[in-house]
Order: structure tokens, then sequence, then C-alpha cells
């Protein structure tokens, strides 16, 4: 095996996992915005706390690990890849909404997640409603 056809196999191999990786991500914010959210909007305090705090402990732990290997992923692209293509510029335009996302995201999104996992559902902070529209925007713009 030549070391051009053992670079493009591992081409092939970051790009895979880097589409993969995007796409589970993508795949998550769509589900949330369509599902999530929309439930979200009907419930009142004490159901949106105790929803949006359970949902942050379970599935909260699981985003930071992708988003990072979103950023991650990719890099190996750049050096394995046949210097500037269509292929290379789609990876790098990809790679670039991932860092808009974690930007957002670190904006919106994470400082009430933070929050929100040590809400009592009893006691709704007063401003729950203006947290909840703040994270919803996160959530679009993502």
């Amino acid at each position: 095996m030549s070391f051009e056809s053992s670079l493009s196999i591992w081409y092939g191999l970051f790009l895979f996992a880097a589409i993969l990786i995007s796409g589970v991500i993508a795949g998550v914010f769509v589900a949330v915005q369509i599902a999530q959210v929309p439930v979200q909007l009907t419930l009142g305090a004490r159901d949106f706390v105790l929803v949006k705090g359970r949902f942050e402990r379970g599935y909260g732990r699981k985003m930071p690990p992708l988003v990072a290997a979103s950023l991650i992923a990719p890099i190996p692209l750049y050096v394995t890849g046949a210097g500037l293509s269509v292929v290379t510029l789609l990876v790098a335009s990809g790679h670039l909404c991932s860092l808009v996302v974690l930007v957002v995201t670190a904006i919106y999104n994470l400082p009430v997640n933070r929050e929100a996992v040590n809400w009592d559902p009893a006691h709704p902070p007063a401003d729950w409603e203006a947290k909840r529209d703040r994270w919803h925007r996160g959530q679009i713009i993502r």
C-alpha cells in the first residue's frame, strides 16, 4: 500500500467521523427544536423547572463531549487532505459552524443549563420565563 493510498484511507475515516459527529449534534438540535421546545412553552413554572432540571442532569452531560469532538474531528482532515479543494472548503465551513454553535451555547444556553440543575420545582426562580426564553433564543440560533 502506498503512502498516498494510506493517507486517502485516513482522510476518508476522518471525514466520516467529522460528518457523523456533526450530524448527531444537528439531529439533537432539530429534535429539541421540534419536540422539546414546544412542550416547554406549554409548561407552568413548577413543571418547567422539573423537566428542565432533569433534562440537564441527564442529557446535559452528553453534549459537551460531542461538541468538543465536533471541533476536534475535522482537524486531521486539514493535515491529511490534498490541499485546497471543494471538500476541504465544505469541511472548513462545517468546522466554522461548529465554532459558532460553541459560542452561542456558551453565551445563551450554558448559563441557564448550569442554573437549571439546581432549581427547586417547589420554588421556581422568579425569572424562570426569562431564563427559558434566553435558552430558547440560543437554541434557535444554534
